[in-house]
């Protein structure tokens, strides 16, 4: 970890210290420490990660003043990393497919004039094949 992350990520802890779990989520202090570990990790081949190295700190210095403005800087560094370096939400492939398992549900359960029980084996198989793909991808290190 070079110096200036490992500043960041300490000064991040000591914010995250201060607010009990429900807090930290709702503030999203827990995706802004992903966020800084996914930018460490592609910030030398990256010309706009390295620009945002600047913006991650003026969050931080944002969330220690109350400033309530960083969720939008820290939606544009999120998006960057999304689209950019092809990273993934957490639960991306499981709420794809468990809207496919419901719309299969449905049709089945039309088809067959016994819609709830299709319905309920559509949202299984949609979250059950949603969630084995998410793990992949989690194995492949491609969720922030």
């Amino acid at each position: 970890m070079t110096e200036y992350y490992e500043d960041i990520q300490l000064r991040l802890i000591d914010i995250i210290d201060l607010y009990p779990e429900k807090n930290r989520k709702k503030l999203g202090l827990d995706l802004l420490q992903r966020i800084i570990e996914r930018m460490e990790e592609t910030y030398k081949g990256c010309d706009t990660c390295q620009f945002y190295q600047d913006l991650i700190e003026e969050i931080i210095t944002k969330i220690e003043n109350d400033d309530k403005t960083y969720k939008k800087d820290m939606r544009t560094v999120k998006a960057h990393l999304l689209k950019e370096h092809h990273l993934l939400e957490e639960g991306f492939f499981m709420a794809i497919f468990m809207i496919l398992g419901v719309i299969v549900g449905i049709v089945l359960g039309t088809v067959f004039s016994n819609l709830p029980v299709f319905l309920g084996f559509g949202i299984s198989f949609g979250v059950t094949i949603g969630s084995m793909i998410d793990a992949i991808a989690k194995k492949k290190n491609k969720v922030l």
